[in-house]
């Protein structure tokens, strides 16, 4: 297991900007977070690989900000619709096997909805399927205002669909209301990617590091088996200089290191 920081963390700052910061500060390992439609572009995305290249960075995922749209790209009930959205989750596909980026994050579709999980499963296969063409793992994330934030819903996809593949975000898990075991235990094995975040009873999302979370017992659970990356997610207004970034990713990674 190794630690990476999403670009996510410094949103609004341009995603070029974002990856050459963590750049400098000689993070090797980075989720990157698409915040428009013109970082799937070759123009951009060559950029990007630049920075890459330069600083001998690797990019473990790719999330796109389309993840807002998703109720409503694939889980309407205008076929057009799904098949355009199809056609714009290839173009990210592309971009991550342009970048080597394994692992596409996905949201899904909103708590409320009412679409029967047999035809969520359905669609999400088509659009698994389709990653798989290019070499990516379409990997669901548990996130609080969709179906993915329960357990039960989690646990009733996977049993449905042994090939889906999971990420398991923590900080989500608590906005949820639900028990970060019981999330694990729905997801398995299945789970390629994680995105870590510290809290306290009163903040819900802090660095890893700057919150109250047992992070060796946490990283024991996974160690036996986990091969993939713990990812720091966060939000701007839950840190004040992006040097804590850095701080934070050392935290994790010799937690992390002690473990293997």
């Amino acid at each position: 297991m190794q630690a990476a920081v999403s670009t996510s963390c410094l949103y609004p700052m341009k995603t070029e900007e974002a990856v050459f910061t963590l750049a400098k500060m000689g993070i090797p390992s980075i989720e990157i977070f698409f915040n428009s439609f013109a970082e799937a572009s070759p123009a951009f995305l060559a950029r990007i690989q630049n920075i890459l290249q330069q600083h001998n960075m690797r990019v473990v995922a790719l999330h796109p900000f389309t993840s807002a749209f998703e109720p409503l790209l694939f889980f309407s009930d205008y076929e057009r619709r799904f098949e355009e959205g199809l056609a714009l989750y290839t173009r990210f596909f592309k971009a991550c096997r342009y970048l080597g980026a394994p692992i596409l994050v996905f949201h899904g579709d909103f708590a409320q909805s009412q679409v029967p999980a047999p035809v969520y499963f359905a669609r999400f296969e088509q659009l698994r399927a389709r990653a798989e063409e290019y070499g990516v793992l379409l990997a669901q994330e548990n996130v609080a205002r969709c179906k993915s934030g329960k357990a039960a819903f989690v646990e009733q996809m996977a049993h449905a669909l042994p090939q889906a593949r999971f990420v398991l975000d923590v900080k989500q898990v608590l906005r949820a209301g639900e028990e970060l075991d019981q999330m694990l235990l729905a997801m398995g094995k299945n789970i390629v990617h994680l995105h870590v975040s510290d809290h306290t009873a009163q903040q819900d999302c802090l660095l890893p590091g700057e919150g109250e979370m047992d992070f060796t017992q946490f990283v024991e659970k996974f160690s036996p088996w986990f091969t993939g990356y713990s990812v720091i997610e966060v939000y701007r207004h839950n840190f004040e200089e992006p040097l804590q970034l850095f701080k934070s990713n050392n935290f994790l990674q010799k937690i992390l290191a002690a473990q293997s």
